[in-house]
């Protein structure tokens, strides 16, 4: 008998023959919404959808599944948005890249097809903020650095170094913010804790 674990928001289905498709809805459905996390492994073979009705009110006292069916269509329209708003931006992204290395590879201090599969993973994390305009620069010191700009009033500069910098942690970027052409703020950091803080405060 195979297993599926369930916990808070993330599935693993390890079971290759659980082919029906209710018992999938009320899996996929139930761990979205993290009711599991009292009960992180349930055994399944033969369960049916009405048994996995019957053990998510054992367990977390009542299971409306119709709302939470609700709840995961949304959750998947707002994955979806997410993921135009990246395959968008990576649309306008990429060519920029390709164009830098085209005109400036001599100054990448190390193999250039590495360089630039990490500068093209630095931008599908950065083409998760919707910018207005942005434009990429491969500079002399070894980095590369996407200026993002925002209505006319906000602007972000992220500089990936390809190698380690004194006073970086090797993998973070250092950034720049600022906000009517006033420099607000920089710093260094992941970069994917900069793109979640940064979306935040682009919502306020």
């Amino acid at each position: 008998m195979g297993s599926v674990i369930l916990s808070d928001s993330e599935v693993e289905l390890y079971q290759s023959d659980i082919d029906d498709d209710s018992l999938r809805k009320y899996i996929l459905v139930a761990a979205m919404v993290g009711c599991f996390s009292e009960a992180p492994k349930i055994q399944a073979a033969t369960y049916s959808a009405n048994q996995i009705e019957l053990k998510l009110q054992e367990i977390n006292g009542s299971f409306d599944i119709e709302k939470y069916i609700d709840i995961s269509k949304a959750f998947k329209i707002q994955n979806d948005s997410e993921q135009s708003v990246e395959f968008k931006n990576m649309s306008i992204i990429s060519p920029k890249i390709d164009k830098e290395f085209e005109k400036y590879s001599n100054y990448i201090e190390k193999d250039i097809s590495s360089a630039k599969a990490e500068a093209t993973g630095v931008a599908k994390v950065i083409a998760q903020i919707k910018f207005d305009k942005i434009s990429v620069e491969l500079t002399p010191s070894n980095t590369i650095k996407f200026t993002l700009t925002f209505d006319k009033e906000k602007m972000l500069m992220v500089t990936y170094p390809f190698d380690t910098i004194e006073g970086v942690n090797k993998g973070d970027v250092v950034f720049s913010v600022f906000v009517n052409r006033k420099h607000i703020a920089s710093d260094s950091m992941n970069l994917t804790d900069l793109v979640a803080g940064f979306n935040n405060f682009l919502s306020v």
